[in-house]
């Protein structure tokens, strides 16, 4: 686990939080960073019988591992990511924000090596996100870190999504690369998946 604070980029620095400190701050400034994205508030449309199955099938989901991180400028919080562990796997980034004016400093690229240094040390095998389609902001140093395209999803929380997984055995990622016809089965392949 990265230190309590640590530099990010030039003045901002990123720091682990709790959840009691993180949710706060992502629900007062999330509207901000996604203001002009089009969701569907999925539990106001769900009854409360409804609402209160997904609580009593959340509790029974113990204590997987979470990552809340505070982006900050001179100790103001401008930014977060946040992400789960999906199963003994998988842990899923699921959402980052940076206020607009701290945009396009490079920040998100910065970022990400930090995350995926900190989910590699606890030993997960692969790190997943989804992105709206046209999201090129997220999609283009995603992508130049390394993560692959690994599905798609119409959602009706969100619409269009791109599923995007970043594998860290390079064994996986090869296969990856066969698997879509990108490149032919190597002898380190064929030991692992018979052709024949």
């Amino acid at each position: 686990m990265m230190a309590q604070e640590s530099l990010l980029l030039g003045n901002y620095t990123v720091k682990v939080l709790d959840d009691a400190e993180f949710f706060p701050l992502f629900h007062h400034y999330r509207p901000l960073v996604f203001q002009h994205t089009l969701d569907f508030h999925v539990q106001e449309a769900l009854s409360t019988e409804e609402q209160a199955a997904i609580a009593r099938l959340r509790e029974r989901m113990s204590t997987p591992f979470r990552l809340n991180l505070g982006i900050f400028q001179n100790h103001e919080f401008i930014g977060w990511s946040f992400g789960a562990q999906e199963s003994a796997e998988r842990y899923q980034m699921v959402n980052t924000g940076i206020l607009p004016q701290h945009q396009h400093r490079g920040l998100y690229s910065a970022l990400l090596p930090r995350i995926l240094d900190i989910v590699k040390q606890e030993g997960f095998q692969s790190v997943y996100s989804r992105h709206l389609a046209t999201n090129n902001q997220v999609l283009i140093p995603k992508l130049k870190a390394g993560f692959i395209v690994t599905g798609f999803e119409l959602s009706d929380i969100f619409g269009l999504l791109v599923h995007l997984s970043y594998f860290f055995n390079p064994l996986r990622r090869k296969v990856l690369d066969v698997r879509v016809g990108q490149a032919r089965p190597d002898a380190e392949v064929k030991q692992y998946i018979p052709f024949d």
